[in-house]
């Protein structure tokens, strides 16, 4: 162990939850998954450590950031860095006998090897829920809706949601020609908002001036539904075309679900993950530099853990939603005690039956151990902010 200051210290990028602020996140998260079984999402839990290859093979970037050990057996091993892929490799595998569509939600820890950031360190929680076997646009547009909702019931007075097409983008790419190489790299600069790489890499591919247009417009590609219908002016294949009129019908969907208000079409949105297939969005508070929650539909990535089914989901950081929730002045307060119970020596007891009996009718008791007297009990009620005090003893009752 280290110590600093005479305390010892935490690995970088993790923390301890104090109470109070553990009680206040438990709460909140709660309250989500509780909003998720409403929309009919079943709670699952996925282990957090999984064979390495689990997670690799779809994108190298997050591969390096994951945390890997090796078993007494010589399996190499993965603190999971995500959750939607430990979800599909479940349903691909164990669930197969269920009604389809699936709808699955979760909660639980995950662990980056990346540089701390607000509201996300190497330790982060995250909350989400993935529809699994149901393709086009009313899938997509449920799970977007239910991430706006999410947002809203969480008590956050200002948000948006960018919605785009990673199929327009790869038709784009398609109609460039630009190498693998060369899309990846774009790509990665677009998921960084990373303007200048991006600006750069164009100039050195050998793409022609217009495309080079074409592609730095994205940046300018955000707004209501217009946006589409400027977008159909930069392709001219029936992929990109395709692609926009679906992101249109997922549009004309969200407002019909009463949630287009808050939603942005935005064509730069890749996100940071490569097995996503098509509509992709993120939400987004102005208080925070990087997305508070994000998602989108994986139609191929079922097929790695052997069953080959269309899915689409999301996952919001906790961390960051609590920041935000600060930042925006939101006041939570973890529920206090509602009564403390004292006695003497020789009521103690009785005082246990009774702070059973009040429990058991839903109020929230504290069995006080080392009262001395009713003076004392009263005093340490006050110190705890226990409005009620129940003493037990030879100086009788007292409330």
């Amino acid at each position: 162990m280290i110590m600093r200051n005479g305390i010892y210290q935490l690995p970088l990028g993790m923390r301890d939850i104090l109470p109070g602020e553990a009680g206040i996140r438990r709460g909140v998260e709660t309250a989500i998954l509780e909003l998720f079984s409403a929309h009919g999402y079943g709670y699952i839990a996925t282990p957090i450590l999984e064979y390495l290859d689990t997670f690799c093979g779809f994108d190298d970037r997050i591969c390096s950031e994951i945390y890997k050990l090796v078993d007494r057996e010589g399996a190499i091993l993965a603190l999971r860095p995500e959750i939607t892929a430990s979800v599909a490799r479940m349903a691909a595998n164990k669930l197969t006998g269920e009604a389809l569509p699936l709808r699955l939600c979760y909660s639980g820890p995950v662990f980056r090897y990346e540089e701390p950031q607000a509201g996300r360190l190497r330790e982060f929680c995250q909350v989400g829920t993935e529809l699994i076997g149901c393709a086009g646009p009313s899938a997509d547009a449920e799970i977007i809706a239910l991430a706006v909702e999410t947002m809203r019931s969480a008590g956050l007075h200002k948000y948006s949601l960018g919605l785009g097409n990673l199929e327009f983008i790869n038709a784009l790419v398609e109609e460039s020609g630009l190498t693998d190489a060369e899309r990846d790299m774009l790509k990665g600069d677009l998921s960084a908002r990373n303007l200048v790489s991006f600006r750069q890499q164009l100039g050195s591919s050998g793409v022609s001036p217009r495309e080079r247009e074409i592609f730095e417009e994205l940046h300018t590609m955000c707004g209501g539904r217009e946006v589409i219908a400027r977008a159909e002016k930069l392709t001219h294949s029936p992929r990109g075309k395709a692609a926009l009129a679906y992101l249109d019908q997922v549009f004309v969907l969200l407002d019909a679900l009463g949630v287009a208000e808050h939603v942005l079409i935005d064509l730069s949105i890749v996100r940071d993950l490569d097995y996503y297939t098509g509509v992709v969005f993120e939400g987004y508070v102005q208080e925070l530099g990087s997305p508070l929650c994000g998602g989108g539909r994986y139609d191929r990535l079922l097929d790695k853990f052997g069953k080959s089914m269309p899915a689409t989901g999301f996952a919001l950081g906790l961390d960051r939603l609590m920041l935000a929730l600060g930042h925006q002045g939101v006041q939570l307060e973890e529920p206090g005690v509602d009564l403390l119970i004292a006695s003497d020596a020789a009521h103690r007891p009785a005082a246990a039956e009774l702070a059973r009996q009040k429990r058991q009718s839903g109020q929230r008791v504290l069995l006080d151990l080392e009262a001395v007297d009713q003076v004392t009990a009263l005093a340490r009620a006050a110190d705890r902010g226990i409005e009620e005090t129940i003493w037990l003893g030879d100086s009788g009752d007292c409330a």
